[in-house]
């Protein structure tokens, strides 16, 4: 099943939306209106646009094949608008939520232009907190993919003084779940800011073929079919491999392709 008259030889064709449960927005809480999200921006694009010029000839970064190589592979996932998340404690030093200005002035408002920062987990690492910032995407591809999440190793992204976005990678051609962005802070670190425009974090695929994003409306179907997976944690699929021979097994695919052919944007 083809949605775009693509070279195949050539390009890889990756559908994607905002997370987002449509017929309950309440009992997900954070998220900001879907029109903040913007496609990923291509890494190699972005600085190539912005190369230096000059008359005579200068070695350059851009001549290096490893490089470009590199780079072509990696997309940019920008960062909506300026948020900020404080860590509060109870007199006890035992982890109480989350504050941020935007929310606490004026919690209507901010409800669908700010980024919610919310606690989901303990500490992983000694001395380090974990949250969740809630800009959760949603990634698919009608054959296998690999596809690995990242900080901005490459780019002006002043939060990474505070912290670093989880990493990880899984195929998005056999599993359907979410790209959630959970950061770890620094030692001793219980703040976090980030300024509308930098980089949240870097997407890589594992192909020399050119991303070509069509973008999905998220509906209820997929939002289940996408929370399902996130929710199937029986003792032998513990391994990615192990949920990737299940979703093959199953018609999980036909489910999700016919499903998304009704929601296309535009």
């Amino acid at each position: 099943m083809k949605f775009k008259k693509i070279d195949e030889k050539k390009e890889h064709e990756v559908f994607w939306a905002p997370w987002r449960n449509l017929s309950n927005p309440d009992l997900y809480t954070g998220f900001i209106n879907p029109w903040a999200y913007e496609e990923p921006e291509n890494l190699w694009g972005s600085l190539i646009s912005n190369k230096a010029n000059y008359k005579e000839y200068t070695p350059n970064i851009f001549q290096c094949p490893a490089v470009r190589e590199t780079m072509e592979s990696v997309y940019i996932i920008r960062n909506p608008t300026d948020s900020d998340a404080t860590i509060e404690f109870d007199e006890n030093k035992v982890i109480t939520g989350v504050t941020q200005d935007q929310m606490r002035e004026s919690p209507h408002l901010a409800r669908y232009s700010t980024v919610e920062s919310t606690m989901a987990h303990l500490p992983s690492i000694n001395n380090q907190i974990l949250f969740v910032y809630n800009f959760p995407m949603l990634f698919f591809s009608t054959t296998p993919l690999m596809m690995r999440l990242t900080s901005p190793w490459f780019g002006n992204a002043p939060h990474l003084k505070y912290g670093a976005v989880i990493p990880g990678t899984f195929d998005i051609g056999r599993w359907f779940r979410p790209l959630n962005f959970e950061f770890n802070l620094w030692d001793d670190v219980t703040r976090f800011e980030i300024k509308a425009e930098e980089p949240l974090a870097f997407v890589e695929f594992a192909t020399d073929k050119k991303i070509v994003f069509t973008r999905f409306e998220c509906s209820q179907k997929l939002f289940d079919l996408s929370n399902d997976m996130i929710l199937n944690r029986r003792p032998k699929l513990k391994t990615l491999a192990s949920r990737y021979d299940m979703f093959d097994k199953n018609p999980m695919r036909n489910l999700i392709l016919n499903e998304l052919a009704k929601n296309i944007a535009g």
